[in-house]
């Protein structure tokens, strides 16, 4: 099964095409089918080599990710606003749907327009955040409403458990851990050519030798992400996240952790750019994969906005200038200047677990397919006839320069520098920031990463 549609949108589940109906009528079609996704891979890369990372999903789990996009598409499309893109149509066998063709493209291609212009990317990410408060304001003032569809879709919005999340981040700490830490014992697991290839994270055996080693160094991985998910947890429990327009629907003037609709998934790549200065569109949002869409706290999105993968590395002006850019978004949705300096340490805490994300989800990814997803071009054309170990190396060099420093940068600024002083100390949870900050440092510093 090959396409020779023009690829709009690839991700590790799913790929996107314009496909043409006739002379001047588009649409876009999004499959979710194993095939079409590493077919278009190998397009976009330029190469028949075997996969350079993990496998295609089965197709068991790539139908309950069609499905829920189906369904939560129509729902969003049913309440009005201009949200997502139209549903034209659907292919259940061959998981795929029909959408509304957008002609313009992406933020994530906004930002690889600008990506030596921080003027212009902060700017885009200001419009983020802005549509983000927008699309949080008119999904959760329809809450009722699309718990109601979703339900009976069978697709249930639900707050993730934390065994659930430690999963996902240990996941990531493994892969992380694998590529980034100079602890000689998962060195010598990396000298192997065979090793270098994404698959060997696949492999139990390889991923009991990468906990066996983090616990000689006294790491209990699954403990450690069971540790941070909890302090997060807390600390973004405490106060409002959302105040409706229309209480006397809910029958409450507030919303907290759990009770609000976040996608899940807001970075660049999953919406549409239509500038915010364009009178004519500006009530117009258009936001794609929500197969992540569940109940949270407006801070899981919130940082797609301001800390998405073109913001990394991280310095205190960047940091500062999202901050500023938060208290703006808080402000939208209605939350007192009283309970500011919490949200924000929420929004820290949930930057620091996003980095640690990034870190891992890039980790399990080769060279030339960060190059694709990063925007690292320039690398893309001669990177593929590389030997693994040269690959490897690129990839390892440019993870550590992007992510394992702001991490580090991250958690000094906010245990002994300016963060300290004036966001944590005076968080009325700050001893549940400081905890998560600290064991953080310590997993990094025991990790040798």
């Amino acid at each position: 099964m090959v396409r020779q549609d023009e690829i709009v949108l690839l991700r590790k589940d799913s790929v996107t095409y314009k496909i043409v109906l006739d002379h001047n009528t588009f649409q876009f079609c999004k499959s979710y089918h194993p095939d079409e996704v590493s077919s278009a891979l190998r397009r976009i890369l330029r190469t028949e080599r075997p996969a350079f990372s993990s496998p295609p999903y089965q197709r068991d789990t790539q139908l309950a990710l069609y499905n829920r996009e189906l369904a939560l598409l129509k729902v969003l499309g049913d309440i009005g606003g201009g949200l997502v893109p139209m549903v034209c149509g659907n292919d259940r066998t061959k998981l795929e749907i029909f959408m509304e063709y957008i002609e313009r493209g992406t933020y994530q291609t906004e930002f690889l327009k600008v990506q030596n212009d921080e003027t212009r990317q902060r700017a885009l990410c200001g419009e983020m955040s802005q549509l983000l408060a927008r699309f949080h304001s008119y999904c959760n003032d329809n809450l009722d409403h699309i718990l109601l569809k979703a339900n009976s879709e069978r697709q249930v919005l639900r707050t993730r458990s934390i065994d659930e999340e430690a999963g996902r981040l240990e996941r990531h700490l493994l892969a992380s851990f694998y590529v980034c830490s100079s602890n000689q014992a998962i060195a010598e697991m990396r000298k192997s050519e065979k090793s270098y290839e994404n698959s060997a994270l696949q492999s139990k055996d390889m991923r009991k030798l990468i906990r066996q080693a983090l616990k000689e160094r006294g790491i209990a991985l699954r403990q450690e992400a069971k540790r941070i998910i909890r302090y997060g947890r807390s600390i973004m429990r405490h106060g409002t996240v959302f105040r409706p327009s229309n209480p006397i629907r809910h029958g409450q003037d507030s919303l907290r952790y759990g009770e609000m609709f976040v996608h899940g998934d807001f970075q660049p790549q999953n919406l549409f750019y239509i500038p915010l200065v364009d009178a004519s569109v500006s009530s117009v949002i258009k936001l794609c994969d929500f197969d992540k869409a569940r109940l949270g706290s407006p801070e899981e999105d919130l940082v797609g906005a301001l800390f998405n993968i073109h913001r990394f590395p991280q310095d205190e002006e960047r940091h500062t200038h999202a901050l500023s850019l938060a208290r703006k978004y808080y402000e939208d949705m209605g939350i007192k200047s009283s309970e500011l300096n919490d949200r924000l340490a929420a929004l820290v805490c949930i930057e620091l677990k996003e980095s640690l994300r990034f870190l891992g989800v890039l980790s399990k990814l080769s060279w030339p397919e960060i190059c694709w997803f990063s925007g690292e071009a320039k690398e893309k054309d001669d990177s593929v006839s590389d030997s693994y170990s040269a690959l490897f190396k690129k990839k390892q060099d440019f993870l550590q320069h992007r992510f394992v420093s702001s991490i580090h940068w991250l958690l000094d600024y906010y245990l002994t520098g300016q963060g300290k002083r004036d966001l944590v100390d005076k968080a009325e949870r700050q001893h549940l920031v400081k905890q998560q900050l600290k064991g953080v440092k310590a997993i990094f510093e025991r990790g040798e990463m």
